[in-house]
C-alpha cells in the first residue's frame, strides 16, 4: 500500500490535528515504520534459520505495521469503549504542553517557537519557580488531573511570558532548572545541534558534480567504526567505464554503447 493511506487506515490521521480542526495527514510515516518492521521479521527469520536450518517466507502489510503503533487508541475503544479524540499538542499524560511563541523573529521573519512538557509534580514546581510564583497559580492544584482541567488558563498565562522573551535565553533556562523544553527548529539549523557535532553525525564526502558536502550519517554509533560513509553516491552513468571494462567491453564498444544511448549520464547531476 501507500502510506498517505495507510495512515487514514489505520487511524493516525484521526488522531493528528487540533480537536475542533480536521484530521491531519502526517505526511508518510507508515512508509519507515513497515519498513523496520520488514527489517525486523527479517532479523528473526536469519534467527529462526541459523536455529533450525529452516528458512521463512516474508510477508509484511504496511497497515498491519501502522496498527500496531495506533494499538493504544484500538485498546481504549475495544475493552473500555473509549473513542480517543484528537488533542492538537495537548497529552494525557502531561500538562502544560504545547508550542508557545517567543520574541522576535528567526532570519525568515518566521515566529520562533518553544515547545513545553510538563510530565510530574516536580516540573511543575521547577517550572511555577522559574516564572516567579505567579499568583493565578494558586487556583491550579499540583496533580496532572487538575492541571490538564486548567490547561486554557495555563497556555494563556505562558504565551504572555514567552512573548516577552528570547528563545534561546528561555530554552536554557529552563534546561538548566530540570523543566523539559526545547526550541523549535527548521530544517536549516538542524545540523548545527551541539549533540548532533559531538556525536559525528554529519558527515563529509566528496561529490562529482556539486563538490564537498556535509551529509547525514548513520543514526548510531559502533566503536568499531570511526565513519559510515566513504564516498558520495554516484551519478547516473558514473561507473559505466570501469563497470563495462570489467566485463571485457572495448573503448570503441563504449562509445557505440554511448552512441546509441544504451547507457549515458543524463540528467547531469543525477
Amino acid at each position: 500500500g501507500f502510506a498517505a493511506t495507510m495512515e487514514q487506515m489505520a487511524g493516525l490521521s484521526w488522531l493528528t490535528g487540533h480537536r475542533d480542526d480536521q484530521p491531519r495527514i502526517q505526511r508518510g510515516p507508515c512508509d519507515p515504520l513497515a519498513g523496520v518492521h520488514a527489517a525486523f521479521a527479517l532479523l528473526v527469520a536469519m534467527a529462526e534459520r541459523d536455529t533450525s536450518g529452516r528458512g521463512q517466507f516474508i510477508e509484511c502489510a504496511m497497515i498491519e505495521a501502522a496498527l500496531n503503533v495506533t494499538a493504544e487508541q484500538v485498546a481504549e475503544y475495544t475493552a473500555y469503549g473509549n473513542l480517543m479524540e484528537r488533542q492538537g499538542n495537548r497529552s494525557p499524560e502531561a500538562a502544560p504542553q504545547g508550542l508557545y511563541p517567543c520574541a522576535g523573529h528567526d532570519a525568515s521573519e518566521h515566529p520562533q517557537w518553544l515547545a513545553l512538557s510538563i510530565t510530574s509534580e516536580v516540573q511543575w514546581e521547577q517550572l511555577l519557580a522559574w516564572l516567579g510564583k505567579p499568583p493565578w497559580a494558586g487556583e491550579i492544584g499540583k496533580t496532572l488531573p487538575e492541571r490538564r482541567a486548567h490547561q486554557d488558563t495555563i497556555d494563556e498565562a505562558l504565551g504572555r511570558v514567552f512573548a516577552q522573551r528570547d528563545l534561546g535565553d528561555s530554552v536554557e533556562e529552563l534546561v538548566a532548572a530540570g523543566i523539559p523544553a526545547a526550541a523549535i527548529v527548521d530544517p536549516r539549523a538542524l545540523t548545527d545541534h551541539p549533540q548532533l557535532a559531538a556525536r559525528g553525525f554529519m558527515e563529509e564526502v566528496d561529490h562529482p558534480v556539486v563538490g564537498r558536502q556535509s551529509t547525514m550519517g548513520a543514526p548510531f554509533r559502533f566503536a568499531s567504526v570511526d565513519r559510515w560513509l566513504r564516498r558520495a553516491a554516484p551519478t547516473l552513468g558514473q561507473h559505466n567505464a570501469e563497470i563495462l571494462v570489467e566485463l571485457g567491453y572495448g573503448p570503441e564498444e563504449i562509445e557505440q554503447l554511448k552512441t546509441e544511448k544504451v547507457i549515458g549520464h543524463w540528467p547531469e547531476g543525477v
